[in-house]
């Protein structure tokens, strides 16, 4: 198996095991190059979710996998909560449209992206 062989199965291995989600930092640690990652970007197999997160693009969205893109957008900082965790523990039928997690105040920069709502 040549090297890129083997980044491919840990890439798709990975995926299968996270929601189909994946940090350009993990991608990085598996052996991925920047260089890969946006190709599969740019062929339509990746899409971009967050900056630097990605799904597989013909992956069904699911709760968790959007829960997943989030908590990867923090950076593994921000936890589940308010009415996202409410859905996670039963209390919601639905995931809310607006994905809500907290990260603890003075944790990186807190940009804003689009569906997310973080509190401190």
């Amino acid at each position: 198996m040549t090297p890129h062989q083997h980044v491919e199965v840990e890439l798709r291995r990975w995926l299968r095991q996270h929601h189909s989600v994946i940090g350009l930092g993990e991608a990085r640690q598996l052996g991925a190059s920047d260089q890969l990652v946006f190709a599969k970007a740019k062929r339509g197999e990746w899409a971009r979710v967050y900056h630097g997160v990605y799904r597989v693009a013909a992956a069904p969205i699911t709760p968790h996998q959007r829960l997943r893109a989030a908590f990867v957008a923090t950076k593994g900082l921000g936890i589940v909560s308010h009415a996202s965790a409410a859905w996670m523990w039963g209390y919601l039928s639905r995931l809310p449209e607006i994905l809500e997690l907290t990260i603890r105040a003075g944790c990186g920069d807190a940009r804003r992206m689009p569906g997310l709502r973080l509190h401190r």
